[in-house]
């Protein structure tokens, strides 16, 4: 099994299946894929009826490969932007991690810009320090949940499950 394949049977146990919350602004989603998501990837029918294969594609080409996540060399990193991508947007994962980098170094920064380049590549796989850049960045994640929870209450009807199933510290 490769890391994708490791990473998104991880995320499905977290989305779960069919949903349609009125606080979601995703509003209708199957397997955490949005109905919007969906259809710019040419899906035309029932939401209910998406596929796991369907939804495993999107995954693929939407929230991993157009983040790099192949060039990444430690796993736990790949699933934590791919994870993250997923719920936040791709660009704030990046950024969350560009942000935990930059706040675990010395020299070298980042730009905090959420794209995946060359810099952002050689700077992740040869931080000597990954759990920490796991942590800080899973650390960043959870205060944007509780930034969410702050700025509007729909939210908090997801804040609680958002910090149980993914604000993972590997602390030790």
């Amino acid at each position: 099994m490769n890391n994708f394949e490791k990473a998104f049977k991880q995320l499905i146990l977290i989305e779960g299946g069919y949903s349609n919350h009125p606080y979601d602004p995703g509003k209708v989603t199957k397997y955490g894929i949005t109905e919007s998501v969906a259809r710019s990837h040419g899906y035309k029918g029932n939401m209910k009826d998406l596929s796991l294969d369907i939804a495993k594609n999107i995954y693929k080409k939407s929230y991993w490969d157009i983040n790099r996540l192949d060039e990444i060399k430690d796993y736990s990193i790949q699933e934590e932007i791919f994870e993250c991508g997923v719920n936040c947007g791709p660009s704030t994962a990046l950024k969350l991690m560009q942000r935990a980098y930059n706040t675990l170094v010395t020299s070298n920064y980042l730009n905090v810009d959420g794209k995946i380049g060359p810099k952002t590549i050689s700077s992740i796989n040869n931080y000597k320090f990954l759990d920490d850049l796991y942590d800080t960045a899973n650390i960043l994640q959870g205060f944007r949940y509780i930034e969410l929870a702050e700025k509007d209450d729909k939210y908090k009807a997801f804040y609680k499950g958002w910090i149980r199933k993914r604000v993972k510290i590997k602390y030790n």
